[in-house]
């Protein structure tokens, strides 16, 4: 059985964080900074990695707020999550996002069974991630879309959708609704750029990420 604690506290140049038990911070590079925790049960890792300014502070109650609900997540089969009630001096952040090994890639060339073991934590909004996302979709939205890597980054909320524009006649095909960018899908069609409300369906109202079609209004 892999001993994550000697392997996380041997990485070049780790050293412990102050503040929060069995957490060790150490750079591969001058652009990178990782953060890794032991789970509660101790038998996983979860990592935050940022490229660019780092801030302490905010990593560490990142791990901390992941920690404490890693029973929503951790064996749970579940490929990405966003753990809501976070909140942080001077950020926006809502929640915490958390990816699996299958979507995050972490470690994944040079100590695999590392990898296996290690769940990325991120600052997220609960207006990104369902937590119903398949692992396809999952791995789309963590590596194209959110920048979980970067601390300052802003809310990128998406809904998924299908269209047929009654005045070009194009529409999507198939079922399969794709994911869009809702300031840009708003800016297209001219609706209300404010979230729709979210329920324990999905999202509601305008935006289809509860599973409606939308059809673009036919002077656009």
């Amino acid at each position: 059985m892999l001993n994550l604690e000697a392997v996380l506290s041997a990485m070049p140049g780790a050293a412990p964080v102050p503040g929060l038990a069995s957490v060790w911070r150490w750079s591969p590079n001058p652009m990178f900074t990782f953060t890794a925790a032991l789970s509660t049960d101790g038998g996983h890792n979860l990592q935050v990695n940022v490229r660019g300014p780092y801030d302490e502070p905010l990593v560490t109650a990142l791990l901390a707020h992941a920690r404490a609900h890693d029973g929503t997540f951790v064996r749970q089969g579940r490929p990405l999550v966003a753990i809501g009630g976070f909140h942080h001096d001077g950020t926006p952040f809502d929640a915490v996002g958390v990816a699996a090994a299958e979507v995050h890639g972490y470690h994944a060339t040079e100590n695999p069974e590392l990898s296996a073991v290690t769940y990325a934590v991120f600052p997220a909004f609960t207006s990104e991630i369902s937590g119903r996302e398949n692992e396809e979709e999952a791995w789309g939205r963590f590596r194209k879309m959110l920048q979980p890597n970067k601390l300052d980054r802003t809310e990128v909320p998406f809904v998924k959708m299908r269209y047929h524009n009654t005045r070009t006649r194009s529409m999507s095909k198939g079922d399969a609704r794709g994911f869009a960018p809702w300031t840009r899908w708003c800016g297209n069609w001219g609706c209300s750029t404010a979230l729709p409300a979210a329920s324990s369906s999905g999202r509601t109202g305008t935006a289809p990420s509860g599973g409606r079609t939308v059809r673009a209004p036919a002077s656009r």
